[in-house]
């Protein structure tokens, strides 16, 4: 049997966007927390072949992405043929089937009424902030803008999603050139200008983070307690 690395914490989506950059031969075993066992094969940066019990493709990996794992582990190398039953670029894929599983994650917040929860908690800390301007929950990747308070005139919670997410994998694909974006998970960004602060924190182990613009008469310290104390009741929101 080969040796593999084994890896648990770090979304499946980002060890497969790491490795499609670094266009290695790798096959991944994913182990689900159902016990169901898949697996998932790429080569020169696309993924060739998925498959989970009786599913197969992209099929099969659209439901290991949007199920929970236990653990996954890495092989460096592979031998033999593998059906090419996807064989497209990683990031190509994975687009397509993140802005879907975002998209039904949006209909059953709102479904669910979780999204007025967190409306809730970001009126709150926008109040409890001293000099905050404004703050938000946006989806790493998608741009995807959950909620967001802000006293910034014409405002554009599309745009600025997108604004956010992008430097959110810019930041992932320094770290992977270094050698280190499979392992190192972001957990906080801080961003200053000549007057302002735009702090982001993402949240626990989702593909959220939360945005916080303040000015530089806020206090940096007392901004960071306050996300940490709220950040368990918005993780529950967008579970």
């Amino acid at each position: 049997m080969l040796d593999g690395i084994k890896l648990k914490g770090i979304p499946l989506k980002n060890m497969l966007q790491v490795l499609g950059d670094s266009r290695n031969r790798v096959w991944l075993k994913v182990i689900l927390k159902d016990k169901r066992e898949g697996n998932i094969w790429l080569d020169k940066g696309k993924i060739l072949h998925a498959v989970l019990n009786d599913l197969f493709g992209v099929e099969a990996l659209r439901e290991m992405l949007s199920s929970e794992y236990s653990e996954v582990i890495i092989f460096k190398e592979f031998s033999g043929s593998v059906v090419n039953s996807i064989n497209e670029p990683v990031e190509d894929v994975l687009k397509d089937i993140v802005k879907e599983l975002v998209r039904k994650e949006r209909e059953e917040l709102i479904k669910q009424g979780r999204d007025k929860m967190i409306e809730q908690i970001l009126k709150k800390l926008k109040t409890d902030i001293p000099h905050c301007l404004g703050v938000g929950v946006f989806h790493t990747t998608e741009g995807l803008m959950i909620g967001a308070v802000t006293d910034i005139p014409n405002y554009d919670h599309d745009v600025a999603g997108a604004a956010y997410s992008t430097m959110m994998s810019s930041i992932k694909k320094a770290l992977s050139i270094r050698g280190e974006g499979i392992y190192v998970n972001i957990r906080d960004v801080l961003v200053e200008t000549d007057d302002k602060y735009l702090y982001v924190r993402t949240l626990g182990n989702t593909d959220y983070a939360i945005v916080v613009a303040m000015s530089k008469e806020g206090n940096l310290g007392y901004l960071r307690a306050m996300l940490k104390k709220v950040e368990p009741d918005l993780v529950k929101a967008l579970a």
